[in-house]
């Protein structure tokens, strides 16, 4: 009787490389989206209080899944670079959506103190593959809306 991961093998085992690789992705693609959208919106990245290396713990993940499977490097260093780069493109495409929040929230109240509100409508809008970003995560990105542009020094 095989084990589940003994089974998954074997059935890898018969796929061609880019079938691989789009089986990698699959399962390596949620933590590293979230990973990059955190990288890129300069959010800290901890677990049990301590504070890690986001890019080296997503490609930790990625690189403990193919080898308990048996990837090739080359199927290794495909699979996780692409979700990297779509992870982080996905964190561009959610950056410009709430910046547009902020501008119109701005516009349309004269306030920035309670940007937090529209942001938050924006999140239960977006798209399912988008980053997960959480309430204190949205909170600290909305900090950077709070001072006018004209008075943040460099």
């Amino acid at each position: 009787m095989l084990n589940a991961d003994e089974h998954i093998k074997r059935k890898l085992g018969k796929l061609d490389s880019p079938r691989r690789v789009r089986w990698l992705r699959q399962h390596i693609s949620g933590y590293i989206i979230n990973i990059a959208a955190r990288v890129y919106f300069r959010l800290p990245f901890t677990v049990l209080g301590e504070e890690l290396d986001p890019y080296l713990e997503a490609f930790t993940l990625s690189f403990n899944l193919a080898e308990l499977y048996g990837f090739t490097d080359d199927e290794r260093r495909l699979a996780f670079s692409t979700e990297w780069k779509r992870g982080v493109k996905l964190a561009e495409e959610m950056a410009e959506t709430i910046e547009a929040a902020a501008a119109r929230h701005i516009q349309l109240y004269r306030r920035r103190d309670n940007i937090m509100e529209s942001l938050i409508r924006v999140k239960s809008k977006k798209p399912p593959q988008a980053p997960h970003l959480t309430a204190d995560d949205l909170g600290q990105i909305c900090e950077r809306f709070q001072h006018r542009s004209g008075n943040v020094q460099s």
